[in-house]
């Protein structure tokens, strides 16, 4: 028997687990064009464990045509539950979700939350800025989701779960850089631009950069060498493979093929302000072209060293024959 919706601006409190259930059930028995649900890890195994909240979801579905979607954290646990629905609902997984709620139709709010053993709080509410506002909120975490068949095959092959995420501050970039050091197995690629090589050289990164070279890592480095920046890059030269690209611009790092970081323009010596890491495999193997790509084209740096040290001893030899045939023309003076 269909219910009927809660009238207007009608908001109710509850405290016990037989409430939230009948809530919900009552949700699923109206609901007519969407279904929307944001439920921790716990809460999805308990639902489905629930034969009529199964049958109230696979009904929205097979009877009404409603779009039924549910935004939860897949796990090994629930992983069998969730595979039962999934023909009749769009599931997304995403990290950690500690949210109870669930939006009917864009008309009701039903939220909760278990501060204790006893049981759940949780209200019901139709006051429209509620609504619209956990709506609202779903949209976001919905669009910042992973499709539930890629997090299912992640944990069915036992594949490293890929994101992309973004990072911010100079202290909280150099953890994160020196934590990810300490996982490098083969090899580390960075291409930088000339301020690169200060970074590396004169800062906490050093001793851990050098670290992976005496552990047998293979270090690659891209950058512009030049006369501001030699002395560090003569230092980079003992511990890493060092070719010149001249006027190179961005600064990103390639951890054995599998995890890409690349983080703004910063002044010598400064780490980034923002950092973007990811381990997606199709982006990562991109970067690894574009890095190959300018690996080929780039100066060995001896050569390019030798270069800027012959300049040198030219503008030496220059001031210096500049500096007799002026003391010459005293003398005939």
């Amino acid at each position: 028997m269909k219910t009927t919706q809660p009238s207007p601006d009608a908001s109710k409190a509850f405290h016990s687990n037989e409430m939230m259930g009948k809530k919900m059930r009552e949700a699923l028995a109206w609901v007519v064009d969407k279904f929307d649900a944001c439920l921790d890890q716990r809460e999805i195994l308990l639902h489905l464990s629930s034969s009529e909240v199964r049958k109230g979801l696979l009904n929205l579905k097979a009877e009404r045509n409603a779009r039924v979607r549910i935004l939860t954290e897949i796990t090994n646990e629930n992983l069998a539950e969730i595979k039962k629905i999934v023909p009749s609902a769009e599931i997304r997984h995403l990290d950690n979700i500690r949210s109870n709620f669930v939006v009917a139709d864009g008309k009701q709010y039903l939220g909760y939350a278990f501060p204790s053993v006893v049981g759940p709080y949780g209200i019901s509410t139709n006051t429209i800025a509620i609504v619209e506002a956990h709506q609202f909120l779903f949209e976001f975490l919905w669009n910042a989701a992973m499709p539930a068949e890629v997090r299912m095959e992640q944990l069915e092959r036992n594949l490293p779960v890929e994101k992309t995420e973004i990072l911010y501050g100079q202290e909280n970039i150099i953890r994160h850089f020196l934590n990810d050091l300490s996982n490098v197995h083969e090899r580390f690629d960075s291409c930088t631009d000339f301020t690169g090589p200060s970074l590396f050289v004169n800062s906490p990164i050093w001793p851990d950069y050098t670290g992976l070279s005496r552990r047998g890592i293979r270090l690659r480095f891209i950058t512009e060498i030049t006369k501001e920046n030699l002395e560090y890059c003569e230092k980079l030269l003992k511990v890493c493979e060092l070719r010149h690209l001249e006027k190179v611009k961005g600064n990103f790092g390639i951890i054995d093929g599998r995890s890409y970081g690349a983080g703004s323009s910063a002044g010598e010596g400064q780490a980034p302000t923002q950092l973007i890491r990811s381990n997606i495999k199709a982006f990562v193997e991109q970067q690894q072209y574009f890095f190959e790509t300018l690996w080929g084209k780039a100066l060995p740096a001896e050569r390019r060293i030798d270069q800027i040290q012959r300049g040198r001893k030219k503008s030496s030899l220059k001031l210096s024959k500049t500096h007799r045939n002026f003391k010459n023309l005293l003398t005939i003076l």
